[in-house]
């Protein structure tokens, strides 16, 4: 079901703005089924029907979020990102979301710096962080981290969706 993972007792609200954020894919990001694997478990088990993905144009998620929104039944919002450098424009959509999902994130990564520093903020002042638990997108030594400072870990599933 839909929306199922989420707590029950998390602040997050019923329609959750959510950033899903990841490094770069590389030169073929069709060939990454993992990392759509992630996405699709993402928004189709993580998440209930009616989240608001945030779309930040330029962001390596960008080119999927309307399909996703389409796919999954959640609705998309665009975030001005007027004047924002190509590096900060991850950050826009973290400081504006109630969850963040990390899809890949690559060891020496501007999201894996992104994401730390949020982990380093107190547990009640940050938004909920999950993570695709899969070692060719997201390394050991960074989910091991990331689970003792309160992220969330979640299997993507191989299976097709529509």
């Amino acid at each position: 079901m839909p929306g199922s993972s989420l707590p029950h007792d998390s602040p997050v609200p019923p329609f959750p703005r959510v950033a899903l954020v990841s490094s770069h894919l590389g030169r073929w990001p069709h060939r990454r089924t993992d990392w759509f694997a992630a996405l699709s478990t993402a928004c189709n088990q993580l998440l209930a029907v009616g989240s608001r993905l945030l779309f930040v144009a330029g962001t390596t998620t960008a080119p999927y979020l309307a399909r996703c929104g389409k796919l999954f039944g959640h609705r998309v919002e665009t975030l001005d990102s007027t004047g924002v450098s190509r590096e900060d424009r991850d950050q826009l959509s973290v400081s504006n979301a109630d969850v963040i999902i990390a899809l890949a994130v690559g060891n020496r990564s501007r999201t894996r710096s992104l994401i730390q520093r949020v982990l380093e903020a107190p547990p009640e002042s940050r938004p909920p962080v999950w993570f695709a638990h899969s070692t060719s997108l997201v390394s050991r030594e960074i989910a091991e981290k990331w689970t003792t400072q309160g992220a969330r870990p979640f299997d993507p599933s191989t299976r097709r969706w529509p």
